[in-house]
């Protein structure tokens, strides 16, 4: 846990495992308490823990090594729910109950690496409009799924040999997707199409975010396994 105004370390929390690697982490405040939510490259179940390290539950995904993990709070039913990425889908877990919500898989479907939300309703409690999950796979697509229903909405053709792993929606408009072959592609949401290619990287581009700076304004952050950001 880092102090952002002096950029030094405050907290470490130690052994969370005892073997494998750390590969997706968020956060949950449930009653004001905060929680550290973390999967394992070797390890299939999704681990609670409180911010002193102490051993909360486990939630158990059996069927795959879990690549990445998020969580989304629905304001209508104030529940939250766990999201986990593997090779063959993604899913949602209620976290109060631990049990499987839904799984979002289309057919050949692969390597799920970054999930977004979209609900409207978060913004603008109008009650009408459906929580989508959009969902990048390795294999070149953009699904669209009605969170609640797991029926796919739309499915977006990117290109083949690609691999999209991390997403960023901006301005519920456009999608930023970082992808294998170096390159960030930038899509119109809306029209469902491609526009651009952002250049830069020299290796696998793993995750994509929006920021606003101070000095710049809204901006775009990538990192890659080519060690830049």
């Amino acid at each position: 846990i880092w102090d952002v105004n002096s950029w030094t370390c405050i907290y470490n929390i130690n052994n969370i495992y005892k073997i494998g690697i750390i590969l997706s982490a968020c956060f949950l405040i449930d009653e004001n308490i905060n929680y550290l939510i973390t999967c394992n490259c070797f390890l299939y179940n999704i681990r609670v823990i409180d911010f002193k390290g102490n051993f909360i539950k486990e939630i158990n995904d059996s069927s795959n090594h879990t690549l990445f993990i998020d969580t989304y709070y629905d304001v209508r039913q104030r529940k939250y729910y766990i999201i986990i990425g593997n090779k063959n889908s993604v899913k949602s877990y209620d976290y109060q109950t631990n049990e499987l919500y839904k799984i979002y898989s289309d057919h050949i479907s692969t390597h799920h690496r970054s999930i977004i939300i979209l609900d409207n309703d978060n913004d603008n409690d109008d009650g009408g409009a459906v929580v989508k999950i959009i969902v990048p796979c390795e294999e070149g697509y953009i699904r669209i799924f009605d969170f609640h229903k797991a029926e796919i909405l739309k499915k977006i053709f990117i290109g083949t040999n690609i691999g999209l792993t991390g997403i960023c929606l901006w301005n519920k408009k456009y999608l930023f997707v970082g992808c294998k072959n170096k390159s960030i592609k930038l899509i119109d949401l809306e029209k469902e199409k491609y526009l651009r290619d952002l250049l830069g990287h020299n290796h696998w581009v793993c995750s994509v975010q929006k920021i606003n700076s101070d000095v710049f304004g809204e901006c775009l952050i990538s990192q890659g396994l080519d060690n830049k950001i």
